[in-house]
C-alpha cells in the first residue's frame, strides 16, 4: 500500500493583514508544519457570494481565488507554477483619493 502524499493549502491569506503581523505568513506556517506548500488561496468575498449560489469559486472567471485554485491543480499535477497573491501592494496615492481596499 502506497503512502498518502501530505499537501498544505493555505486558504482565506490576506497578505495585507501578514504585513500589519495579524497573520502568519504562508512561509511560516509551512515552516511550522514541514508539509509540502501546493498553494495559497487568498481571503476574497467572491468565495461567500459564489458560495452562496452554489458555485464552485474556481467558476469565478478572472478572479484571484480561481486564478490561485487552478495554480492549485496545475502544481498538483506537476507544473511548475509561481505562488502568487501572497504580497501585498500598498493603494497607491489615487487608490486611496477615489477608494478601493
Amino acid at each position: 500500500m502506497d503512502a498518502v502524499k501530505e499537501h498544505l493549502l493555505i486558504t482565506r491569506y490576506s497578505a495585507k493583514r501578514v504585513e500589519d503581523g495579524e497573520m502568519l505568513s504562508y512561509k511560516d506556517v509551512q515552516e511550522l508544519l514541514r508539509v509540502e506548500l501546493i498553494g495559497v488561496i487568498p481571503e476574497s468575498e467572491a468565495v461567500l457570494h459564489a458560495s452562496n449560489q452554489g458555485s464552485p469559486a474556481v467558476h469565478l472567471k478572472g478572479t484571484d481565488v480561481s486564478e490561485a485554485y487552478l495554480d492549485v491543480v496545475a502544481r498538483f499535477l506537476g507544473e511548475d507554477r509561481p505562488m502568487r497573491y501572497t504580497t501585498y501592494e500598498k493603494p497607491g496615492l489615487m487608490k486611496r483619493l477615489f477608494g478601493g481596499k
